[in-house]
């Protein structure tokens, strides 16, 4: 009840016990200063609120594009951009590391579908701003208020990036968001570069799926079409490959099944098993008797 009267009172205030900035947030506030510079390499999609002041930005085909306050743009995952600023500014970063969907009154429909559908994957690299309606600040001021008094909460900041791309999806055209998100679907170099950065870090086509920003299907035709390999195959043997350079190592099979990311001992054993043809410690040994194991001659035991 006390703390009822607290809220009523408006004397309530979020404790930040508890509540600490996450190792990798999904929402970054950030201030710059006049006369300082930002140059970086987006390692997600980050999609860049100008809340206040400007940039000068630089990104694939723009030089010194100048950006003011109450506009929205996409720098694409692996690119390098350069950020300058003629006056104190306030950005506000979305880090877009799930699909991306267009979510209408019907069917949500994914925005990489509608890029194909309109032809414009694989356009130049270039910065295309929008300008912010009125929904979408009262948005960031709100949430910017909430995270400044304590919210660093990954499911507060997931919500958040869900409410403003429903608010995007119903105010602009699907010509806008197309041309606004089409650079992170575009370029095979770009999606190898996404895969391989992930390599030892996703174990399932569907978080690879998603690390790109693709459904299922359309993930497992590019990828084959790119690596000339099945998804799976290529993450069951790239799998295995950690594996055995693990088992060269004098590690406890405890500290491996972390490093390989297994979610339990039984799954480690299992997946030797399966595809590796055999238990991990006589795997060891095996592998400790050879001069250069490889990967394949392993699997190909199937």
């Amino acid at each position: 009840m006390n703390e009822y009267n607290e809220l009523l009172n408006g004397s309530f205030c979020l404790s930040r016990v508890g509540n600490e900035i996450p190792e990798s947030p999904a929402i970054e506030i950030i201030d710059y200063e006049e006369g300082v510079s930002a140059n970086k390499t987006a390692k997600d999609a980050m999609l860049f609120f100008v809340m206040e002041g400007a940039i000068n930005a630089t990104y694939g085909f723009a030089e010194n594009r100048l950006i003011e306050a109450n506009h929205f743009f996409l720098i694409p995952p692996l690119a390098s951009y350069n950020f300058s600023f003629t006056k104190n500014t306030k950005l506000y970063c979305c880090h877009m590391t799930e699909e991306i969907f267009l979510c209408r009154k019907d069917k949500p429909e994914l925005l990489s579908e509608v890029c194909e559908r309109m032809k414009l994957v694989d356009q130049d690299s270039d910065l295309f701003t929008v300008e912010s309606n009125s929904n979408i600040i009262n948005v960031l001021n709100s949430s910017s208020a909430n995270i400044k008094l304590g919210l660093q909460w990954p499911d507060y900041q997931r919500t958040i990036i869900q409410e403003l791309q429903i608010l995007i999806s119903a105010y602009y055209s699907d010509e806008d968001l197309a041309h606004l998100f089409h650079s992170i679907f575009k370029g095979d170099i770009v999606f190898k570069a996404i895969v391989l950065q992930n390599r030892n870090k996703l174990s399932t086509v569907e978080e690879f799926a998603a690390a790109v920003h693709l459904n299922r299907n359309s993930f497992r035709k590019r990828f084959t079409d790119i690596f000339g390999i099945n998804p799976s195959d290529w993450i069951i043997s790239n799998r295995a490959e950690q594996v055995i350079n693990e088992l060269k190592k004098d590690k406890p099979i405890a500290n491996i099944v972390h490093n390989c990311s297994f979610s339990s001992y039984p799954n480690f054993v299992r997946f030797c098993r399966n595809f590796l043809q055999n238990t991990p410690a006589a795997l060891r040994k095996q592998i400790r008797s050879m001069e250069n194991p490889d990967v394949y001659k392993f699997l190909k035991q199937k």
